[in-house]
């Protein structure tokens, strides 16, 4: 598992969310999130997703850069 997936899938079972309801909290569609725990992405997040899904889990938007792999 990457660590955007194993991230996300942590910090949203911490805060008590479904990957449904994560998705509405977040304001993106449910497949992002399944994606990202999935490991199903074709091409990398959505800025807007990210910020979404940031502040959702509250975490900053670079934590799950920095996930997905960019050196900040």
């Amino acid at each position: 598992m990457d660590d955007l997936a194993r991230l996300l899938r942590d910090r949203r079972v911490a805060l008590g969310f479904s990957q449904r309801g994560l998705a509405n909290e977040a304001d993106v569609p449910y497949h992002v999130v399944t994606a990202i725990e999935f490991e199903r992405r074709s091409s990398p997040p959505r800025p807007e997703h990210l910020s979404g899904l940031s502040r959702a889990l509250e975490l900053s938007a670079a934590d799950l850069l920095r996930a997905y792999g960019y050196r900040l």
